[in-house]
């Protein structure tokens, strides 16, 4: 069995924060944006808005991310600790 879909996005949204492709006070894609682009990635049409949804929230209670009410979802000024 295959890694779960959640835990794919995570490990490749922590490559993207690393490489810079998400910088530091950059926005990441919407939600809808984020499946749209798994989907194609994973070669999955079953990837739900509720997986990357888990994904991106894991990684706001680490400190990873930092989610904003009405604005999106960022990544912190600083790393977290």
């Amino acid at each position: 069995m295959s890694e779960p879909f959640y835990r794919r996005i995570i490990a490749d949204l922590r490559a993207r924060i690393v490489s810079g492709e998400y910088p530091p006070g950059g926005k990441l894609p919407s939600t809808r944006d984020l499946v749209a682009f798994y989907r194609g990635q994973f070669s999955s049409t079953t990837l739900t808005h509720s997986t990357v949804r888990h994904a991106v929230s894991l990684l706001i209670e680490t400190g990873e991310l930092r989610g904003q009410q009405g604005l999106g979802v960022f990544v912190p000024d600083r790393p977290a600790d």
